[in-house]
């Protein structure tokens, strides 16, 4: 490491303690399952770095992962990562478990070494592996920064059949025509367009858009951050090919993950049983009005869903081919005409009522 480049005192201790850590192998994987989701299976998994860290605990990689880059280990690091990856999956190989990919996140600082390119060959051969069962993953800000030469060593690996994908996509500034020319195999959809999917207008629209220019360039579309089975429809609507998050299961420690594979689990999601026009949505956020209207409207042989939040309406939408969507105005979290505004635009086709007494009509037209 250069004088230039050397960290100051008190992040000279913390290199040190990045160097003990390597040596000490305070450091560990844990892998999320990545779900096929046209069958529902698990067909491969994101590596995730942990520091085991003797005096503050577990750290994830926020909280260390800039000490890492800017100490100058990230490349050794990486190299790590990526081979306790490929020993992993040598040994579900074993198993019986074939085929599976591993997503490695990876910062494109380590390619200005060219060691990294024949590790990474090596490790494929030593262990018997195909390239497409490793994935690079780099943000899209990296990317967008990348020089013609490194650009280049990527494309050397897509040679060797590895993937690159794009991670947290939709927070960078890369533009179509960059895009375009990106070796590239796979879209990311970031997190916080996920978490926002089934609720903003804003967010579903910047999904939608992802998806479809994903399939314009022949990308593979992979959704992080399912946590419940309202966005896991959404996504599987917009044909997404791959999703990860809590929904199916945490980060795992390489033992629980041999125990998923082993058991065979498979991941489905249930199927709209009614027509949309048979299909209503009350919200309200006094429950026993919901029980009265439940019962007039059971009465018309409607199939009645109710919530007491919006949070909850959004999420009986995102699972339920909905037809008819009946809120109160006045509520604490959000207006009633509010939470229709954006039903409108992400359900234009439903049917929506707002219920409100005589003293709210002012806010209502």
């Amino acid at each position: 490491m250069s004088t230039a480049q050397s960290p100051g005192p008190v992040d000279r201790a913390g290199v040190q303690e990045l160097h003990d850590a390597l040596a000490q192998q305070q450091f560990r994987l844990l892998f999320q399952p990545q779900v096929h989701l046209a069958t529902g299976t698990v067909v491969g998994f994101e590596a995730l770095l942990r520091w085991d860290h003797p005096l503050r605990g577990t750290l994830q990689p926020a909280d260390f992962i800039p000490m890492v880059e800017a100490s100058g280990l990230a490349g050794e690091l990486t190299r790590w990562v990526m081979q306790t990856s490929l020993v992993q999956l040598r040994a579900w190989e074993d198993l019986g478990h074939c085929g599976l990919q591993m997503a490695i996140n990876t910062p494109l600082c380590v390619f200005d070494d060219a060691d990294t390119e024949r590790l990474l060959i090596e490790l494929l051969q030593r262990y018997e592996l195909a390239g497409n069962q490793i994935e690079l993953e780099l943000t899209e800000q990296a990317l967008t920064e990348a020089a013609p030469d490194l650009i280049a060593r990527l494309q050397a690996l897509r040679r060797h059949g590895i993937s690159v994908a794009i991670d947290d996509f939709g927070t960078g500034n890369s533009n179509l025509r960059f895009l375009a020319r990106l070796p590239l195999d796979c879209l990311k959809i970031d997190l916080s367009f996920v978490l926002g999917a089934i609720s903003d207008p804003s967010d579903a629209m910047v999904s939608r858009m992802t998806c479809e220019l994903a399939r314009a360039l022949k990308l593979r579309v992979v959704v992080e951050g399912i946590e419940t089975a309202g966005q896991l429809q959404f996504f599987s609507a917009l044909r997404c090919d791959l999703a990860q998050g809590h929904l199916f299961a945490r980060a795992l420690s390489a033992g629980d993950a041999t125990a998923l594979l082993q058991s065979g689990c498979v991941f489905r999601e249930s199927a709209p049983a009614e027509q949309p026009a048979r299909q209503l949505l009350l919200l309200d956020d006094e429950p026993n009005i919901l029980r009265s209207l439940r019962r007039v409207f059971r009465a018309q042989r409607f199939t009645v869903h109710t919530a007491v939040t919006p949070d909850e309406a959004f999420e009986l939408l995102a699972r339920h081919p909905i037809g008819v969507v009946v809120s109160d105005q006045r509520m604490p979290l959000m207006r009633g005409t509010d939470f229709l505004a954006r039903v409108k635009r992400l359900y234009p086709d439903t049917v929506r009522i707002v219920l409100s007494g005589y003293t709210d009509l002012q806010s209502v037209t």
